[in-house]
């Protein structure tokens, strides 16, 4: 008996520089920025629907674009500032061997 895979499976492929994506992904991606591109002619002709419709998508992207900045604004300080020796005094708790730190004091139940 040999060692190898059934015909069915195909064999394992090395990772490559670009991602692959599937029709399916590709077909949902062009259709939806099909329907943005849509969107946006209508709006620059002056339907309402589509003004609305742009101004939402601009708040969202504005809104992640935002949240990315301020999360750069406090991990490069947290980064820099960061000794990676820091806790290693006080001991890790989920190490083998040693019990994690007691918050409540043990009830005596001989009472």
């Amino acid at each position: 008996m040999t060692d190898h895979a059934p015909a069915s499976v195909p064999p394992r492929v090395a990772p490559r520089l670009l991602p692959q994506y599937s029709f399916r992904t590709v077909v949902i991606g062009v259709s939806a920025f099909a329907l943005l591109a849509f969107a946006y002619r209508q709006a620059s002709q002056g339907v309402a629907w589509a003004e609305a419709l742009v101004f939402a998508v601009t708040v969202l992207l504005a809104c992640f674009a935002c949240f990315g900045v301020l999360f750069l604004i406090a991990w490069i300080p947290a980064l820099i500032g960061s000794d990676k020796w820091e806790d290693v005094g006080q001991g890790n708790p989920f190490a083998d061997g040693q019990l994690p730190p007691q918050v409540l004091p043990p009830i005596d139940k001989t009472d």
